[in-house]
């Protein structure tokens, strides 16, 4: 099977299954052709079979918690009830509750490449292809052993779907992130949000991403053209230097919520009848900081599917006038 056929095929996939296994496989529109030429390569990496599958679902906490100082985030994770606000800003906080790892006869499979570390599911986010350099101290070596039929028993340290030397990412919290990188010298980034609680937007952006000043350049993709696979990624100019970095400040500023929670107009189906942006910030490290942009001020990383923030509305739209 080739790849025209193969992408012939995904146009009778459904919308809302196809914007999640877009999302896993690359956080550059540019890339996505190779990664996907991977993925078919890999069959650890891509379980389509008829009868039992490797299903991970994820049951979201619909609860937001009160900010509190000291409260680590599986403990917020719990669900506690009652928990007593400490911070001066009163920000509810969302909690991305651990992933659970199961087999589901007949169910609908999310196709992963993902390996545990330290208890903790790190999930692919990103295949990089010239910056080996961000690959740091060697941490362990990935089994690749689990595949479609696998006990939940053994999904261990150091199991998963794809095998390999795994490392620290130069210049973030491992426990956010982690890479594997190849004799090619390209690198793919793994990302863990198993129980982590956010606040502002600053939590994912600054302290985690390192979003601001640290990016070379701004590209932007209409949603019709990202799902289409169309191209006609387009480049924001130096011209719009101001107004990016005013949506940074503001997107730092945000709420989180979950992405569920986020509301629908009358005659909107799901979230997707909100998106209208894909915006694609080139960092210099080589990284993509992949973000959609939903009509009302909704905005939400490619690598963390459960929540979004909602910033300034007034600030989202100068953004969205200039991508028009």
């Amino acid at each position: 099977m080739n790849k025209e056929l193969i992408m012939d095929a995904m146009e009778y996939i459904d919308d809302e299954l196809l914007e999640d296994v877009n999302t896993l496989r690359s956080g550059s529109p540019l890339k996505r052709s190779r990664i996907w030429m991977r993925y078919i390569s890999a069959a650890a990496c891509a379980c389509i079979i008829l009868g039992g599958m490797l299903f991970v679902s994820r049951f979201y906490n619909m609860k937001s918690y009160p900010e509190s100082d000291g409260m680590d985030n599986e403990m917020m994770a719990e669900g506690a009830d009652g928990l007593s606000g400490s911070g001066d800003t009163g920000a509810l906080g969302v909690t991305i509750p651990k992933t659970e790892i199961s087999i589901e006869p007949n169910s609908t499979a999310d196709l992963l490449a993902f390996f545990i570390y330290d208890g903790r599911l790190y999930v692919q986010y990103e295949w990089i292809h010239d910056h080996p350099e961000l690959a740091g101290e060697y941490v362990g070596t990935a089994t690749g052993n689990i595949d479609c039929f696998t006990p939940k028993k053994e999904y261990v340290d150091f199991a998963g779907s794809v095998s390999g030397d795994f490392y620290t990412v130069d210049g973030f919290d491992p426990s956010f992130m982690l890479c594997m990188k190849y004799e090619d010298g390209s690198v793919s980034t793994y990302i863990n949000d198993n129980g982590m609680t956010l606040f502002r937007g600053s939590d994912l952006f600054e302290d985690r991403l390192h979003l601001s000043g640290n990016y070379s350049g701004v590209e932007y993709q209409t949603r019709h053209d990202w799902v289409k696979s169309l191209g006609n990624v387009k480049t924001l100019s130096d011209e719009s230097a101001g107004v990016i970095e005013a949506f940074v400040e503001e997107l730092n500023k945000g709420s989180f919520m979950y992405t569920d929670d986020m509301p629908l107009d009358k005659g909107q189906k799901n979230i997707y009848d909100r998106e209208i942006y894909h915006l694609f910030f080139h960092m210099n490290n080589g990284m993509t900081i992949h973000l959609r942009l939903y009509d009302g001020g909704y905005v939400r990383f490619a690598g963390l599917i459960p929540v979004c923030v909602k910033m300034d509305t007034g600030t989202f739209n100068a953004l969205v006038d200039l991508l028009k």
